[in-house]
């Protein structure tokens, strides 16, 4: 039995991980449709058992080659082939990370659950340590609470059950962000949704949010949401961490350009506003494609004035009966957080009117804006 207090200043783990991947030499390496992202390698679960240990760990600064992380607090339990770690927490990218995880040996296999809180970790330090030419500016909250078992990654992962979810509200993306990252499915994906001006230095975003829940390896997207002042996307599709194949539609529309007295003057075809697009492909090379099928789903004329189908049905959603049902960010937070709408903000009735309102316009817009994928 073991019993070990650790405390250092700063750790440096350069010369314990990998060196970087040469990013253009994998750009030159013709991809397989076979590759996989998770290893199938097994993993020995002979570590659990040699020894019992209990380990106080207080790390001011631990340096992971352009990342750091400050204020590491963490008590480590190994004993009778189970391993935990909590509670642990760390200070990111002027944010905190929190949780627990634990990992014990079942029938030979590997079983591990984890708990990880992200509070207001600040996008923007993180686009400087990682010496990102433009920057995404902003404040990340979410959570994972996942669990799988296995005798490899692949095998945990194909076996993943949980959620996840992660929010941002009212950042700023700096024009040129995607490219920066060098990930071309990035760069085609904010292609497609095309919400903002290439001239400024950096265009609003109003929120951000998703939330993928998770049944033995198979996510099903829950939430997704992007909102800029300009336009806002939402999506719906599975993540299949089995076979690692992703199949995501996103129907982007802008918020201007539908001829009513509500939204202002049309200066955009139809054929402009339906950029619908799927993603697909495996989790190691991600393809985008234009969604021809939502894409010739055309607009018509209702009672209650302009219902827009199909890839710019968002459109409806948002225009509702105020300006205030234009920002679908305070119910897309909340149901990305709570995994339902119970705290969501409604919109707001105007206190002079004596007149009970229409249940049917004072609606939450998350609720119309996925009900256009049923």
């Amino acid at each position: 039995r073991i019993l070990l207090d650790i405390h250092s200043n700063q750790l440096k783990m350069a010369s314990f991980l990998a060196p970087e991947p040469d990013t253009k030499k994998e750009k030159t390496q013709k991809q397989t449709s076979n590759e996989k992202l998770f290893s199938q390698d097994v993993i020995s679960t002979d570590f659990l058992s040699l020894v019992n240990l209990e380990a106080d760990i207080n790390i001011s600064k631990i340096l992971l080659n352009k990342i750091s992380c400050q204020n590491i607090k963490s008590k480590m339990v190994m004993q009778n082939g189970k391993l935990v770690i909590k509670p642990f927490s760390a200070t990111a990218f002027k944010g905190n990370l929190s949780g627990n995880v634990s990992i014990m040996t079942l029938k030979k296999n590997l079983k591990i659950t984890s708990l990880i809180n992200l509070q207001k970790i600040d996008t923007q330090v993180m686009s400087k340590q990682l010496e990102l030419k433009k920057g995404l500016k902003g404040f990340v909250n979410g959570k994972f609470q996942l669990t799988g078992n296995g005798n490899s990654v692949a095998q945990i992962m194909a076996g993943l059950n949980g959620f996840s979810w992660i929010s941002l509200k009212d950042g700023e993306v700096e024009t040129g962000f995607a490219e920066s990252l060098g990930t071309d499915i990035v760069t085609n994906i904010l292609g497609f949704l095309n919400p903002f001006d290439e001239k400024a230095e950096s265009n609003k975003l109003n929120c951000a949010a998703s939330r993928i829940e998770f049944t033995k390896g198979l996510g099903e997207i829950k939430l997704l949401l992007a909102d800029t002042p300009r336009m806002a996307a939402s999506g719906k599709g599975q993540i299949d961490l089995r076979n690692e194949t992703l199949d995501i539609s996103v129907k982007p529309s802008p918020k201007k350009g539908i001829g009513t007295k509500d939204l202002g003057n049309i200066n955009l075809s139809l054929s402009q506003l339906a950029k619908a697009f799927k993603i697909g492909g495996t989790l190691k090379s991600p393809e985008i494609n234009i969604d021809n099928t939502e894409a010739t789903k055309s607009l018509v004329k209702s009672a209650g004035g302009f219902v827009l189908l199909g890839p710019v049905g968002i459109v409806a959603a948002l225009i509702g009966a105020s300006k205030a049902d234009q920002n679908p960010c305070p119910c897309a937070l909340a149901i990305a957080r709570d995994g339902n709408d119970k705290n969501c903000n409604t919109s707001k009735t105007n206190k002079k009117e004596t007149k009970k309102p229409n249940p049917d316009t004072t609606s939450n817009p998350l609720k119309k804006i996925l009900s256009i994928f049923d």
